[in-house]
């Protein structure tokens, strides 16, 4: 579902990242080869990263979607599994906001 929606929003400005907080590095390449994943990840096996997130997002609530609008503040947080649709509705109503 995210490598889809980052595929069809790319030409909109949308950037994804992600977060790989509970593989080792080689699984998580894996995974996203397997899957096509073509936007950057990291490898967080140490959870350092995922602290930066700590005044907004549960350091338990993995899997989890943040949307950072371009002003650079977070407009969305999902917690928990997340369909390519609603991913899509989600990604696509903070671009479509005005700058």
């Amino acid at each position: 579902a995210f490598a889809a929606v980052a595929e069809e929003t790319a030409d909109d400005g949308v950037v994804f990242v992600g977060v790989n907080t509970r593989d080792t590095e080689t699984a998580a390449r894996a995974f996203e080869e397997e899957f096509d994943v073509g936007y950057p990840s990291v490898v967080d096996s140490d959870g350092r990263r995922l602290l930066a997130f700590r005044d907004t997002l549960p350091p338990a609530a993995i899997p989890s979607t943040l949307v950072v609008d371009r002003d650079g503040n977070m407009a969305a947080r999902v917690i928990g599994p997340i369909t390519e649709t609603s991913l899509r509705d989600l990604v696509t109503e903070v671009a479509e906001e005005p700058t």
